[in-house]
């Protein structure tokens, strides 16, 4: 929007059930180059190191899982959660203007990644969200 009277106006609009009026910002065309370029962002070593550290550590069977993990979490991640970390983090690195993914990138999206594919052991944990924030605190603590 380009003022927030026009997004309250949309947001009535839609309320109302009328049709909003909105400006496209980009064409489907740019959407798809900015994926191309996005894709293109080059992984530095310590980036992939980082994402691998954290995906490994997540599963409680792995040699670097911690004690917390071990005792908390029935399985953890597959191979495609560094995948989407990759993506993920080359997005956010594109739309700050960088030209590659950072750890603090892993750190802010790894809430967003892990939970949904990882299987806390016990209905209590899975009850409590401050668990999970624990173990997700252990996992990026130490990038």
């Amino acid at each position: 929007f380009e003022s927030s009277a026009q997004g309250k106006a949309a947001l009535d609009d839609v309320q109302n059930g009328k049709k909003s009026t909105l400006r496209a910002h980009f064409e489907a065309q740019d959407l798809i180059r900015m994926q191309a370029l996005a894709a293109r962002l080059p992984l530095s070593q310590g980036f992939q190191n980082a994402v691998m550290d954290v995906v490994r550590g997540a599963r409680p069977d792995s040699e670097s899982a911690s004690k917390l993990i071990s005792e908390k979490v029935q399985w953890g991640p597959s191979p495609r959660a560094a995948q989407a970390f990759a993506a993920i983090c080359r997005a956010r690195a594109l739309m700050r203007g960088d030209h590659a993914p950072d750890i603090d990138d892993i750190k802010a999206v790894a809430p967003l990644i892990l939970p949904h594919r990882m299987q806390l052991k016990h209905a209590e944990y899975r009850r409590e969200r401050e668990t999970f924030r624990t173990i997700l605190d252990e996992l990026t603590r130490k990038l």
